[in-house]
């Protein structure tokens, strides 16, 4: 038995869009417990050092779900040429770097040019 190997399979802004609010609540919030799962497991044997997660943890601190959602919404909508960028990507974009940016002393803006509400 041969084991293929095949690329993730990531959403992107292409079905983003198509969703319904309810499906990208549940979205964020999936992406939400992950991230508590991973700060459970710190400090556990196998704990990953390049993980993504504690990135994600300090952008997204304060930020409701629904923000998250709305910033993703006003990505999507201002770049229709880039639907095809996996959604995570774009919450790094419009909410997880703004927000580290703004912690570390930057303005706390947005790639959608909106600043945060």
């Amino acid at each position: 038995m041969q084991v293929t190997s095949r690329a993730p399979q990531l959403l992107t802004g292409e079905l983003w869009q198509q969703m319904s609010a309810e499906a990208k609540v549940a979205f964020v919030w999936g992406v939400g417990d992950l991230v508590d799962l991973d700060a459970a497991q710190a400090g556990t044997a196998g704990a990953s050092e390049r993980s993504s997660i504690p990135t994600l943890v300090r952008g997204l601190r304060g930020t409701s779900i629904n923000e998250v959602v709305r910033y993703v919404d006003a990505f999507y909508a201002t770049h229709q040429g880039e639907l095809d960028r996996p959604v995570i990507d774009a919450i790094f974009q419009t909410v997880v770097l703004p927000a580290i940016r703004g912690q570390e002393g930057g303005e706390k803006k947005a790639v959608t040019g909106r600043k945060p509400r």
